[in-house]
């Protein structure tokens, strides 16, 4: 992926641009096709519904059918899957471009490389987010939003790019708590995140079965937090650093299934996590 900014990624998927375009491009072809969508009809038809001439129609019935987006059997006409399929994509795609415009400040100035494309078609399903950013008498309002996501959950699944010094000691309270938790972080990470946390205590996790952990060779540049219902998303910034200032948080049920398939995408990409592998010097 050579995209960094969510410009960048539009500019990168010119094919599915395009296919957007072709439908936009011409209030007439969207009418006719739209109308399509939601009753397969013949010409005539057409003609009674939408008002429009009989030349017009045809010639966008045409350029429709040239690009595969229709197809007619007897005298109907009737959208295809393709059709279907770049209609739908043209539908989420506007209401993703909202959201991007609603959280300009989150999405447009961070880089989004570590989201997953199809995640990134998709940010339709974020509408109902909260975008939690730091203001001068509450400096560590996103932090305390995390924090207290993470504490306040029974189950918890966690993507961890950086180290915040209270984090081990929330995550030792945790697996004392017996709370099911599931951690995602790169190897330098984690071999801090041992030492604070401390062996004995990770290791009653792991016995438990309450606290699995997978790890990375490579730096990842994404912050998750999937709780009991809820959602967060921290983003770096362009410059490699990340951003404690904003944080994306959702208790909307697909916003948090829609957290959860990268997460587990990223899960997949992982290390098994084995204590006997680290020389941990102790």
């Amino acid at each position: 992926m050579n995209f960094q900014t969510f410009n960048e990624f539009i500019e990168e998927n010119q094919e599915f641009s395009s296919e957007i375009q072709f439908l936009i491009n011409s209030n007439i072809r969207f009418k006719v096709f739209t109308h399509l969508v939601n009753c397969p009809v013949e010409m005539r038809r057409l003609n009674e519904t939408t008002f429009l001439s009989y030349s017009s129609i045809s010639n966008n019935i045409h350029r429709l059918m040239d690009k595969e987006y229709i197809t007619k059997k007897e005298s109907k006409f009737y959208p295809t899957a393709k059709g279907i399929i770049h209609f739908a994509m043209l539908l989420d795609f506007s209401d993703s471009i909202g959201i991007v415009n609603n959280y300009s400040m989150f999405w447009q100035e961070h880089d989004i490389r570590p989201l997953l494309v199809e995640s990134l078609m998709e940010l339709h399903v974020l509408e109902n987010c909260e975008l939690v950013e730091s203001v001068p008498l509450d400096i560590y309002r996103p932090h305390n939003e995390l924090k207290n996501l993470i504490m306040t959950s029974g189950s918890l699944k966690l993507l961890f790019p950086y180290l915040h010094p209270e984090y081990p000691g929330i995550v030792a309270d945790l697996i004392h708590r017996g709370a099911n938790l599931e951690i995602l972080l790169p190897e330098d990470i984690l071999i801090n995140l041992l030492h604070g946390v401390g062996i004995e205590t990770i290791q009653k996790g792991l016995s438990s079965k309450n606290l699995a952990i997978r790890y990375f060779k490579k730096e990842v540049r994404l912050a998750l937090a999937i709780g009991d219902g809820a959602a967060a998303i921290g983003l770096f910034k362009c410059d490699g650093s990340y951003d404690q200032n904003r944080l994306l948080t959702s208790e909307d049920e697909e916003a948090v299934k829609w957290t959860l398939n990268i997460f587990e995408h990223y899960k997949s990409q992982g290390l098994n996590f084995n204590l006997a592998d680290f020389d941990l010097g102790l």
